[in-house]
């Protein structure tokens, strides 16, 4: 993607900034909390009984006034299985419906563009999103402007454009923090730090990735949990604090083989064998140095 369009879109991530007052000005809803959102959250704490539930809806129920939100939740469900073709069909037959409008047409959008990011249409669904939140700006969504900086940052991420990803994860953690929604700031920490891991700022990523670290152990969610703990072993390892790394991979490794997360656990392992390794050597460099050290001192015959 030539240069000149990331600037650009540069200057659309920004623009929430240069109307923070007309912002102020509109009527807010900052979180909408309506049938969709506990739909997703329903999705998320058990997706088979969800979409099976889902599927009977639309299977009879040709013509209900709801049906286009049961169209978003069900394709929700499939793209996050990776089953993008059904996903974008469910979309498009949601986009079609006659009762969507305002905000569901565009979660509709939002879902659409991330679809066709997994497929490698970045540019379609960059142009998607700008749109969506656009909308967002102007018509006050704070909660649907935040989860279009979010999507914009993973987007930026898949094509390896790790400071323009960064760029729209601040702006959504400082939206967050700004604005009480459902989603939350330490969530998008997780998101900030793990790109400061990428872009080897070791600092500022284990900050952040202590702020998700942290939420993530007082939810209980074990699966977050462990993941963070992983990564923060990863920063430790590359500040050289041994004992903390060593510590957050056997948290990492405990975590793994609780919840049965094998690519967690065998990255967790590896990494702290390389932490092992390194204690290792350095174990024999300051035994030789001890040696040469207490090796008496012979002057040459003259």
């Amino acid at each position: 993607m030539p240069k000149l369009g990331f600037i650009a879109l540069t200057f659309l991530m920004t623009f929430f900034f240069l109307n923070k007052l007309a912002i102020a000005n509109t009527q807010l809803n900052l979180a909408p909390n309506d049938d969709v959102i506990k739909g997703i959250k329903a999705l998320h704490r058990n997706p088979e009984i969800e979409m099976t539930k889902l599927k009977t809806l639309l299977e009879e129920n040709d013509a209900h006034p709801e049906r286009h939100k049961w169209l978003y939740l069900y394709a929700l469900g499939k793209e996050k299985r990776g089953e993008y073709d059904a996903a974008l069909n469910l979309v498009e037959a949601g986009l079609r419906n006659i009762n969507t409008e305002g905000l569901m047409r565009q979660r509709l959008k939002m879902l659409q563009a991330k679809i066709y990011a997994n497929t490698g249409e970045v540019m379609t669904a960059i142009k998607l999103l700008n749109s969506v939140k656009k909308w967002s700006i102007n018509n006050g969504i704070i909660q649907l402007n935040i989860g279009v900086l979010m999507t914009l940052g993973t987007v930026f991420e898949s094509i390896q454009e790790h400071q323009l990803a960064l760029d729209n994860y601040l702006v959504a953690y400082e939206m967050a923090i700004q604005f009480k929604t459902q989603i939350s700031a330490p969530h998008i920490a997780g998101l900030i730090g793990t790109v400061y891991l990428e872009l080897s700022r070791y600092e500022d990523a284990r900050n952040y990735l202590l702020e998700a670290y942290d939420f993530s152990k007082k939810k209980n969610n074990a699966l977050v949990q462990g993941r963070f703990a992983e990564k923060i072993a990863l920063v430790e390892y590359e500040l050289l604090n041994a004992e903390s790394s060593e510590e957050y991979f056997d948290q990492a490794i405990e975590i793994a083989q609780h919840i049965k997360d094998t690519p967690l656990l065998a990255r967790s392992l590896l990494g702290k064998g390389k932490l092992l390794l390194r204690q290792a050597d350095k174990k024999k460099v300051l035994r030789l140095s001890a040696l040469t050290t207490k090796r008496p001192f012979y002057s040459p015959a003259i």
